[in-house]
Protein backbone atom coordinates (compact mmCIF):
# COMPACT_ATOMS: atom_id res chain seq x y z
CA UNK A 1 0.00 0.00 0.00
CA UNK A 2 1.28 3.43 -1.01
CA UNK A 3 1.12 6.11 2.07
CA UNK A 4 1.58 8.87 -0.33
CA UNK A 5 -1.44 9.38 -2.77
CA UNK A 6 0.43 11.64 -5.17
CA UNK A 7 0.49 10.83 -9.34
CA UNK A 8 4.40 11.79 -9.45
CA UNK A 9 7.32 11.18 -7.38
CA UNK A 10 10.06 14.08 -8.64
CA UNK A 11 13.51 12.41 -8.57
CA UNK A 12 15.02 15.44 -7.56
CA UNK A 13 16.77 14.74 -4.20
CA UNK A 14 18.10 17.79 -2.20
CA UNK A 15 19.60 18.17 1.23
CA UNK A 16 17.70 20.12 3.60
CA UNK A 17 18.69 20.73 7.35
CA UNK A 18 20.82 17.77 7.38
CA UNK A 19 17.67 15.46 6.15
CA UNK A 20 17.34 14.18 2.44
CA UNK A 21 13.83 14.83 0.70
CA UNK A 22 11.93 14.12 -2.48
CA UNK A 23 9.83 16.35 -3.70
CA UNK A 24 6.41 15.55 -5.21
CA UNK A 25 3.83 17.05 -7.66
CA UNK A 26 0.64 16.04 -8.09
CA UNK A 27 -2.58 17.31 -10.26
CA UNK A 28 -4.85 17.24 -7.51
CA UNK A 29 -3.82 18.87 -4.06
CA UNK A 30 -6.39 20.02 -2.81
CA UNK A 31 -6.68 18.54 1.10
CA UNK A 32 -3.23 17.10 0.52
CA UNK A 33 0.02 18.56 2.58
CA UNK A 34 1.04 22.05 2.40
CA UNK A 35 4.82 20.74 2.25
CA UNK A 36 5.06 18.28 -0.60
CA UNK A 37 8.16 17.26 0.77
CA UNK A 38 8.90 13.37 1.83
CA UNK A 39 10.97 12.86 4.22
CA UNK A 40 12.81 9.73 3.34
CA UNK A 41 14.92 9.78 6.70
CA UNK A 42 11.37 9.38 8.63
CA UNK A 43 9.79 7.89 6.75
CA UNK A 44 12.24 5.14 6.74
CA UNK A 45 12.40 5.05 9.96
CA UNK A 46 8.62 4.54 10.71
CA UNK A 47 8.31 1.83 7.49
CA UNK A 48 10.73 -0.16 9.52
CA UNK A 49 9.08 -0.10 12.87
CA UNK A 50 5.44 -1.14 10.90
CA UNK A 51 3.92 -4.30 12.04
CA UNK A 52 3.79 -6.37 9.12
CA UNK A 53 0.51 -7.09 7.95
CA UNK A 54 -0.94 -10.58 9.32
CA UNK A 55 -0.20 -9.21 12.79
CA UNK A 56 -2.44 -5.95 11.79
CA UNK A 57 -5.17 -7.81 10.41
CA UNK A 58 -5.16 -9.94 13.79
CA UNK A 59 -5.44 -6.15 15.63
CA UNK A 60 -8.83 -5.06 13.56
CA UNK A 61 -10.22 -8.34 14.04
CA UNK A 62 -9.44 -8.02 17.78
CA UNK A 63 -10.96 -4.81 18.11
CA UNK A 64 -14.13 -5.79 16.16
CA UNK A 65 -14.89 -8.08 19.32
CA UNK A 66 -14.06 -5.34 21.87
CA UNK A 67 -16.62 -3.30 19.50
CA UNK A 68 -19.97 -5.47 19.97
CA UNK A 69 -21.66 -5.19 22.94
CA UNK A 70 -22.41 -8.73 23.53
CA UNK A 71 -18.97 -9.54 23.60
CA UNK A 72 -18.00 -7.13 25.79
CA UNK A 73 -21.19 -8.39 28.51
CA UNK A 74 -19.71 -11.71 28.48
CA UNK A 75 -16.18 -10.53 29.08
CA UNK A 76 -17.12 -8.16 32.18
CA UNK A 77 -19.27 -10.95 33.33
CA UNK A 78 -16.33 -13.55 33.28
CA UNK A 79 -13.92 -10.93 34.75
CA UNK A 80 -16.64 -11.76 38.14
CA UNK A 81 -16.36 -15.64 37.98
CA UNK A 82 -16.37 -17.99 35.90
CA UNK A 83 -19.58 -19.45 34.66
CA UNK A 84 -21.61 -21.89 32.43
CA UNK A 85 -23.52 -21.33 28.99
CA UNK A 86 -26.98 -20.87 30.82
CA UNK A 87 -26.07 -18.51 33.60
CA UNK A 88 -24.45 -16.09 31.29
CA UNK A 89 -27.15 -15.96 28.72
CA UNK A 90 -29.30 -14.93 32.21
CA UNK A 91 -27.04 -12.11 32.98
CA UNK A 92 -26.17 -11.06 29.38
CA UNK A 93 -30.13 -11.15 29.01
CA UNK A 94 -29.56 -12.90 25.93
CA UNK A 95 -30.47 -16.58 24.81
CA UNK A 96 -28.04 -19.51 24.85
CA UNK A 97 -27.88 -20.23 21.02
CA UNK A 98 -26.45 -16.35 20.42
CA UNK A 99 -24.25 -16.77 23.99
CA UNK A 100 -22.41 -20.23 22.85
CA UNK A 101 -22.08 -18.40 19.28
CA UNK A 102 -20.31 -15.25 21.21
CA UNK A 103 -18.09 -17.80 22.93
CA UNK A 104 -16.86 -19.21 20.01
CA UNK A 105 -15.68 -15.97 18.59
CA UNK A 106 -14.28 -15.38 21.88
CA UNK A 107 -12.60 -18.85 22.52
CA UNK A 108 -11.10 -18.33 18.90
CA UNK A 109 -9.46 -15.13 19.21
CA UNK A 110 -8.30 -16.46 22.78
CA UNK A 111 -10.21 -14.08 24.82
CA UNK A 112 -11.49 -17.12 26.56
CA UNK A 113 -10.63 -20.28 27.85
CA UNK A 114 -13.42 -23.21 28.37
CA UNK A 115 -13.01 -26.05 30.41
CA UNK A 116 -15.83 -28.77 30.06
CA UNK A 117 -17.25 -30.94 32.51
CA UNK A 118 -17.22 -34.51 32.02
CA UNK A 119 -20.08 -36.61 32.87
CA UNK A 120 -20.02 -40.62 32.92
CA UNK A 121 -22.44 -43.06 32.18
CA UNK A 122 -22.97 -46.55 31.81
CA UNK A 123 -21.70 -47.85 28.52
CA UNK A 124 -25.35 -50.26 28.50
CA UNK A 125 -28.20 -51.36 30.73
CA UNK A 126 -26.59 -55.24 31.33
CA UNK A 127 -24.68 -53.42 34.12
CA UNK A 128 -27.44 -52.90 36.50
Amino acid sequence: MDLFPYKKIVSKKRKYNRCEHIFIQGENMKGACECPIIHRDKVDKVKKQMLSDDILFDLAELFKIFGDIIKMKIICTLKENKLCLCNIAYITNSTQLAISNQLRILKQTKLIKARKAVYYSLADNHVI
